[in-house]
């Protein structure tokens, strides 16, 4: 027995006896810090139009990476090389032959130029190679412009030399000529100096 009386439960205790360790019990006045609640908030998710647009910005950025790679396949490849020979003989022509052609053989023509032009007869056109035979009339000139050797596009084949009259002519440059000659015939004569199309342009509105 207290003095005074029996010890009375104080109202509004936090603490329960009957056991080794002290309980407290939830008061509905204390927040509440218990998990999720003290855990650093995530960022909220983008609405369904922001979340569409990132996909087709890394859709586009793939894209893009396989395009470069594919790309640097092509030119890792080493792209054309144009061999063959310039001999002299009757008429200017140019024709891709095997290599074994007899006429590979003739007497070359040293010094001349050789020059390849892409997109021909266009405003865009221009030289992509060009290149000088040997002393044997030898020549290989390398095109590293995208798309030699494999696109389907026709090329200006070009080969001049003083003293004699050029000799054009518009071939393929892809697979089935990689492995070919390239033989140019070059006659005596002269050849007046080709114009393009803006010279030509511009020709035809100065005249009259």
């Amino acid at each position: 027995m207290h003095r005074g009386g029996p010890r009375r439960k104080e109202q509004g205790s936090g603490f329960r006896s009957g056991s080794s360790r002290l309980s407290r019990t939830p008061d509905p006045r204390t927040p509440d810090f218990s998990p999720p609640y003290y855990q650093t908030a995530r960022p909220a998710l983008p609405d369904t139009g922001e979340r569409m647009t990132l996909r087709l910005c890394q859709l586009r950025v793939l894209r893009r990476l396989v395009l470069v790679g594919l790309l640097g396949g092509f030119t890792g490849c080493g792209g054309y090389i144009l061999k063959g020979r310039v001999v002299e003989g009757v008429g200017g022509n140019i024709a891709f032959v095997a290599p074994d052609d007899p006429r590979l053989a003739e007497p070359g023509l040293p010094d001349a130029r050789i020059t390849v032009e892409r997109d021909p007869g266009r405003l865009s056109a221009y030289v992509a190679a060009s290149g000088l035979t040997d002393l044997d009339g030898r020549f290989a000139v390398a095109l590293d412009a995208f798309g030699a050797g494999w696109m389907d596009e026709r090329w200006r084949i070009e080969a001049t030399k003083p003293g004699f009259a050029r000799a054009s002519s518009l071939q393929r440059l892809d697979s089935a000529t990689r492995d070919m000659r390239l033989l140019i015939i070059l006659a005596p004569g002269f050849s007046e100096p080709r114009e393009d199309l803006l010279q030509q342009l511009q020709r035809f509105r100065s005249s009259p």
